[in-house]
């Protein structure tokens, strides 16, 4: 039996071209299922971005409450005699670090911004750069945290407590 040279061909073309079929569908889920992979990322990106927010707004509020508080409980003693410099340098300086803290928080979230639009448009190599940078930044900014709790425990409220413990001698006019 002799082999047909045109049905070889034939043969070889649609195997050829089935390949070629099965490739480019093969390529095409894979470029779906990236995608599908990027848009979850990116909605993890945008939710971790709505906590932040979130939690910044809590904790500025928080400290403004503190610093608001402890100035009307000095003003209110100021009136009655006692020596309040002390607690309203301490209020000065819990201030300035509430504001350093702002400010490394706005450092990360504009870092996890440039994240989130690089989610899928840019290199991946970029985006983890990018990423690492924002947690390290992230790290700062707890730090800074800890920073205001400590300040606040150890020297704040010890300096209130001595405050309370002054001797003041009431004028009798």
């Amino acid at each position: 039996m002799r082999i047909n040279p045109k049905i070889v061909m034939f043969s070889m073309l649609f195997s050829l071209i089935s390949a070629g079929v099965v490739f480019a569908q093969g390529n095409q889920k894979k470029e779906e299922l990236l995608e599908k992979l990027c848009i979850k990322v990116q909605e993890r990106v945008t939710e971790r971005l709505r906590k932040y927010e979130d939690n910044i707004q809590v904790h500025t509020t928080n400290y403004k409450k503190i610093s608001s508080k402890i100035t009307e409980i000095a003003d209110k003693l100021d009136d009655k005699g006692y020596d309040v410099a002390e607690v309203r340098a301490n209020v000065e300086e819990f201030d300035k670090m509430v504001e350093e803290y702002n400010n490394s928080y706005g450092e990360f979230i504009k870092s996890l911004n440039y994240t989130e639009e690089l989610t899928c448009d840019g290199p991946e190599a970029q985006f983890k750069g990018v990423l690492k940078e924002a947690r390290e930044q992230l790290k700062k900014t707890i730090e800074k945290r800890q920073e205001i709790r400590s300040y606040y425990a150890h020297t704040l409220r010890q300096s209130l407590i001595d405050l309370r413990n002054q001797d003041v001698e009431e004028d009798n006019d």
